[in-house]
Protein backbone atom coordinates (compact mmCIF):
# COMPACT_ATOMS: atom_id res chain seq x y z
CA UNK A 1 0.00 0.00 0.00
CA UNK A 2 2.39 2.38 -1.68
CA UNK A 3 1.31 6.22 -0.59
CA UNK A 4 2.15 7.93 -3.61
CA UNK A 5 4.00 11.54 -3.19
CA UNK A 6 3.14 14.39 -5.05
CA UNK A 7 5.46 16.59 -6.55
CA UNK A 8 3.97 19.79 -6.78
CA UNK A 9 7.10 21.78 -7.87
CA UNK A 10 7.17 23.73 -4.21
CA UNK A 11 7.36 21.30 -1.50
CA UNK A 12 8.46 18.73 -3.61
CA UNK A 13 10.23 20.11 -6.63
CA UNK A 14 10.92 16.50 -7.79
CA UNK A 15 10.65 13.28 -6.94
CA UNK A 16 11.86 11.87 -3.69
CA UNK A 17 14.13 9.49 -5.30
CA UNK A 18 15.92 11.94 -7.60
CA UNK A 19 16.07 14.53 -4.56
CA UNK A 20 17.55 11.87 -2.09
CA UNK A 21 20.23 10.81 -4.90
CA UNK A 22 20.68 14.36 -5.41
CA UNK A 23 21.30 15.12 -1.79
CA UNK A 24 18.73 17.47 -1.74
CA UNK A 25 17.48 17.18 1.44
CA UNK A 26 15.68 19.43 3.99
CA UNK A 27 18.72 20.54 6.35
CA UNK A 28 16.85 19.31 9.35
CA UNK A 29 16.89 16.56 11.91
CA UNK A 30 14.40 13.67 11.73
CA UNK A 31 14.14 10.60 13.25
CA UNK A 32 13.77 7.52 10.91
CA UNK A 33 12.46 3.87 12.65
CA UNK A 34 9.81 1.60 13.24
CA UNK A 35 8.68 -0.49 15.95
CA UNK A 36 8.21 -4.46 16.12
CA UNK A 37 5.28 -5.64 14.67
CA UNK A 38 4.42 -2.69 13.05
CA UNK A 39 1.87 -4.47 10.17
CA UNK A 40 0.49 -7.58 12.05
CA UNK A 41 -2.59 -5.01 13.66
CA UNK A 42 -3.67 -4.37 9.92
CA UNK A 43 -2.97 -6.69 7.85
CA UNK A 44 -6.21 -8.93 8.31
CA UNK A 45 -8.04 -5.69 8.07
CA UNK A 46 -6.19 -3.81 4.96
CA UNK A 47 -5.97 -7.28 2.95
CA UNK A 48 -8.96 -9.28 3.92
CA UNK A 49 -6.24 -12.27 5.11
CA UNK A 50 -8.54 -13.94 7.16
CA UNK A 51 -8.33 -17.04 9.95
CA UNK A 52 -4.41 -16.24 10.28
CA UNK A 53 -4.68 -16.05 14.56
CA UNK A 54 -4.60 -19.41 14.53
CA UNK A 55 -1.52 -19.50 12.29
CA UNK A 56 -0.43 -19.77 8.81
CA UNK A 57 0.42 -22.55 6.40
CA UNK A 58 3.64 -22.24 4.10
CA UNK A 59 0.92 -22.08 1.30
CA UNK A 60 -1.34 -19.87 3.31
CA UNK A 61 1.66 -17.40 3.36
CA UNK A 62 2.18 -18.09 -0.01
CA UNK A 63 -1.54 -17.19 -1.72
CA UNK A 64 -1.34 -14.17 0.74
CA UNK A 65 1.73 -12.44 -0.80
CA UNK A 66 0.91 -13.28 -4.36
CA UNK A 67 -2.37 -10.89 -3.69
CA UNK A 68 -0.03 -7.99 -1.81
CA UNK A 69 0.45 -4.99 -3.61
CA UNK A 70 3.24 -4.48 -1.31
CA UNK A 71 5.11 -6.94 -2.82
CA UNK A 72 7.55 -7.17 -5.88
CA UNK A 73 6.27 -7.30 -9.19
CA UNK A 74 7.52 -10.22 -9.86
CA UNK A 75 5.80 -13.47 -8.06
CA UNK A 76 8.72 -15.82 -8.76
CA UNK A 77 10.40 -14.24 -6.19
CA UNK A 78 7.94 -14.86 -3.67
CA UNK A 79 9.15 -18.71 -2.90
CA UNK A 80 12.92 -16.75 -2.22
CA UNK A 81 11.66 -14.31 -0.24
CA UNK A 82 9.52 -16.98 1.99
CA UNK A 83 12.46 -19.11 2.15
CA UNK A 84 14.66 -16.36 4.00
CA UNK A 85 11.82 -15.21 6.54
CA UNK A 86 10.50 -19.03 7.19
CA UNK A 87 13.74 -21.06 7.07
CA UNK A 88 12.25 -24.46 7.20
CA UNK A 89 9.78 -23.67 10.20
CA UNK A 90 6.97 -25.86 10.14
CA UNK A 91 4.82 -24.57 13.26
CA UNK A 92 1.73 -22.48 11.94
CA UNK A 93 2.50 -19.62 14.91
CA UNK A 94 5.89 -19.24 13.80
CA UNK A 95 4.84 -18.92 10.14
CA UNK A 96 2.42 -16.49 10.57
CA UNK A 97 4.78 -14.70 13.13
CA UNK A 98 7.91 -14.42 10.70
CA UNK A 99 5.01 -13.64 7.53
CA UNK A 100 3.40 -10.60 9.60
CA UNK A 101 7.52 -9.44 10.06
CA UNK A 102 8.13 -9.81 6.35
CA UNK A 103 4.98 -7.53 5.63
CA UNK A 104 6.38 -4.91 8.32
CA UNK A 105 9.60 -5.24 6.73
CA UNK A 106 8.18 -5.05 3.11
CA UNK A 107 5.93 -1.90 4.05
CA UNK A 108 8.02 -0.05 6.78
CA UNK A 109 11.76 -1.09 7.09
CA UNK A 110 12.57 -1.25 3.67
CA UNK A 111 11.60 2.27 2.90
CA UNK A 112 12.93 3.75 6.03
CA UNK A 113 16.37 2.39 5.45
CA UNK A 114 16.30 3.76 1.64
CA UNK A 115 15.83 6.88 3.41
CA UNK A 116 18.24 7.51 5.61
CA UNK A 117 20.73 5.58 3.14
CA UNK A 118 19.54 8.63 0.88
CA UNK A 119 20.28 11.02 3.76
CA UNK A 120 23.91 9.62 4.29
CA UNK A 121 26.10 11.81 3.54
CA UNK A 122 23.96 15.14 3.92
CA UNK A 123 24.84 17.85 6.57
CA UNK A 124 21.28 17.19 8.55
CA UNK A 125 21.15 15.00 11.28
CA UNK A 126 19.12 12.09 11.44
CA UNK A 127 18.86 9.48 14.61
CA UNK A 128 17.96 5.67 13.67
Amino acid sequence: MPLPACVDGVFLPKPVEEMLADKEVNKVPFIIGINNHEFGWSVQMLFNITGISEGMTREAATLALRDLPIMPPNPKAIPFILDEYLGDIDDPLEIRDRFLDLCGDTMFAIPALRIAKGHRGTICSYYS
